[in-house]
C-alpha cells in the first residue's frame, strides 16, 4: 500500500493554512507525495482538476488517499460522491484527517 495526500486550496479559504500544516506534518513523517490543486473553487469538478486527475492516474489497488476533509474534493454532494467513487473504483481507500475516519 502506498499513501498519497490531496490538497485543494482556494484563495478565500481560511482553514487552508491549518489544513496544509496538519496534512504536511502527517505526510512529511512518511515522506509521501502530495497532489495539490491551488486556488481552485470547490464547485469545480474534481475529476477535471489537474492534481486530482494525476492522483487518480497514480492510484493502485490498496493505496490510500489522505485528505483533510471530503469538502476538499467538492462543495456539493454529487461532486463529493463522484470523487469518492473515482477513488474507490481504483480499490483505494480515503482517510479523512479532520474526522479521523477511513472510507473503504
Amino acid at each position: 500500500m502506498t499513501a498519497y495526500g490531496y490538497v485543494r486550496t482556494a484563495c478565500t479559504d481560511s482553514p487552508t493554512q491549518r489544513e496544509l500544516h496538519t496534512l504536511s506534518q502527517e505526510l512529511s513523517e512518511s515522506n509521501l507525495q502530495v497532489y495539490v490543486d491551488s486556488e481552485v473553487c470547490g464547485h469545480t469538478d474534481a475529476l477535471t482538476r489537474r492534481g486530482f486527475s494525476n492522483l487518480l492516474e497514480t492510484l493502485d489497488p490498496g493505496d490510500q488517499v489522505i485528505v483533510w476533509d471530503v469538502n476538499r474534493f467538492a462543495r456539493e454532494l454529487d461532486g463529493i460522491l463522484a470523487a469518492v467513487n473515482a477513488i474507490q473504483e481504483r480499490d483505494a481507500t480515503i482517510r479523512l484527517v479532520s474526522n479521523d475516519l477511513v472510507l473503504e
